[in-house]
């Protein structure tokens, strides 16, 4: 099977080394565009687990959500991106993981009374639509002549709507939301998207530390 490679030890500024005292995956606030965590694509990885260790009151809900997304969709195959970050196979989780780990040292820093487990879950579950819908994957792998960078391409065969939305549509069906919660995933991208300007300088505290944590996983760490 496909592995994710190990990276190198990870690097915590002093500012987020007490964050890692707070839960069980060490943040990874550093800067070497390695991967992460290493795991056999298609299985949850062990800090997807040891997170959702952190989903307590809605536990149940979210390992039967674990349970869907690994036997009816692409989410622990499924790459990240078609073309720039994590566009490999197992790259959508590790991923995921990635933003739900640099949220949460983030939320111990600024804004420790937000609940953990909302972190955790918007973290985990703010790219969901990347899966695509049961039996039917976001990303297809392609070969294309042209432009050899692009390694996947979205199924032309899904009802078209924004990751965000799939997203929310997927997630909402097995995991009950706050409306902080629901914000934060359906306007993650901030302002790079257009569509998201009803919500400029509205957003709740978590839609922002979400923001915040994607861009810095996506544009930093991977």
């Amino acid at each position: 099977m496909t592995r994710i490679e190990a990276s190198r030890p990870l690097r915590t500024p002093r500012w987020a080394a007490k964050a890692a005292t707070t839960f069980s995956v060490a943040p990874v606030f550093h800067t070497a565009r390695v991967p992460l965590i290493q795991a056999v694509v298609g299985d949850p990885p062990a800090t997807y687990l040891e997170l959702l260790d952190l989903g307590r009151a809605r536990k149940q809900s979210l390992l039967d959500l674990t349970a869907f997304l690994k036997n009816e969709t692409a989410y622990f195959t499924a790459p990240a991106s078609t073309r720039f970050h994590l566009c490999v196979e197992g790259g959508l989780v590790q991923h995921s993981v990635n933003v739900a780990t640099v949220l949460l040292g983030m939320r111990e820093a600024l804004a420790p009374d937000i609940d953990a487990e909302s972190c955790v879950i918007a973290g985990l579950f703010h790219d969901l639509g990347k899966a695509g819908t049961p039996g039917n994957a976001y990303y297809l792998p392609t070969n294309d002549r042209q432009d050899r960078s692009v390694r996947f391409v979205v199924n032309p065969e899904l009802v078209h709507m924004d990751v965000a939305t799939r997203s929310l549509f997927l997630l909402a069906q097995h995991v009950p939301l706050s409306d902080e919660e629901a914000q934060a995933i359906r306007y993650h991208d901030g302002q790079y998207i257009a569509e998201n300007r009803s919500v400029a300088h509205r957003e709740c505290r978590l839609t922002r530390l979400l923001q915040y944590a994607d861009n810095w996983a996506a544009g930093t760490l991977e």
